[in-house]
């Protein structure tokens, strides 16, 4: 017999061409592909930077799944103080809030604990599950979704 795809003669047994492992003959049973998986990482993006009082910051989703990456910021601000103490972060740069690093002395507060607790639940409502960590910071979170289509 020979190959359905590249035409190469095969034993008359064969489930698959030796040359480009096409499946062979009816018996051969369909695979079915493994799930494809979206994945995302929570982030900290800033929104605006305040040289003398407190700076605005925004969790933000940076991912890729079969379609590409993908980033969003989600709407749930919150402050921190003193952030552009040294310099740099612009609106839309991603930062990290590392403890006793550009004022930030490493306590969560009250609105960062929400606006973390917020973009979490956004998350979990779009069908990502939490499954691990990218850092050491508290709210650097892994996420993964099956991927539609």
């Amino acid at each position: 017999m020979y190959c359905k795809a590249c035409g190469k003669q095969i034993p008359d047994d064969s489930a698959f061409c030796m040359r480009c492992g096409t499946p062979q003959g009816a018996s051969v049973e369909r695979v079915e592909s493994a799930p494809r998986w979206e994945e995302c990482e929570l982030k900290v993006v800033m929104v605006k930077n305040s040289f003398f009082g407190p700076s605005t910051l925004s969790f933000h989703v940076v991912g890729t799944g079969p379609k590409g990456q993908f980033s969003q910021t989600l709407p749930h601000p919150f402050t921190t103080k003193h952030w552009g103490s040294e310099g740099a972060a612009r609106p839309g740069d991603l930062v990290v809030l590392l403890a006793g690093t550009n004022g930030y002395s490493g306590r969560v507060s009250p609105e960062m604990q929400a606006a973390f607790d917020d973009a979490v639940r956004t998350l979990t409502r779009s069908g990502w599950d939490r499954y691990g960590r990218w850092g050491s910071e508290w709210y650097q979170i892994r996420f993964r979704r099956k991927a539609e289509g």
